[in-house]
């Protein structure tokens, strides 16, 4: 899985695959956000995310400008990202108050974090001897 320059991440919009990332997916915590990964069936695609509660974010409008925050950090590193996972960047309260240098810097960070290696496939139900 190398850096994708020129690649276009497809944006998640289904709340099954928010759900599906948040359940078998990495989680990597930073002061304002948090990335959630997960291994994509395609090693050369690259899918997208972003949530900010308004539970957490108390209004609409701050949630929003959370996530149009979060949005604009990820227009400055998409060509960093290695292909191959679904993202999904998860607006903390904070990230209406940190510095959008800070932003981005946390967001370079958290991906240099997440494993580059693909997961092997698991083993199968009959221990890996052939049936027959």
């Amino acid at each position: 899985m190398g850096l994708t320059p020129a690649l276009k991440a497809r944006i998640l919009t289904k709340r099954a695959d928010f759900l599906r990332i948040k359940a078998a997916g990495v989680r990597v915590s930073t002061p304002s956000f948090t990335l959630q990964a997960l291994p994509d069936d395609n090693p050369t695609a690259l899918a997208i995310g972003f949530t900010c509660a308004k539970r957490t974010f108390r209004t609409s409008v701050a949630s929003n400008r959370g996530r149009r925050r979060l949005k604009a950090a990820w227009q400055r590193v998409a060509g960093q990202v290695p292909a191959g996972f679904m993202l999904v960047l998860v607006g903390k309260t904070t990230v209406l108050t940190h510095g959008f240098a800070a932003l981005v810097s946390d967001l370079q960070q958290a991906l240099t974090r997440l494993p580059v290696a693909r997961p092997t496939a698991p083993p199968s139900a009959t221990g890996g001897v052939p049936q027959g």
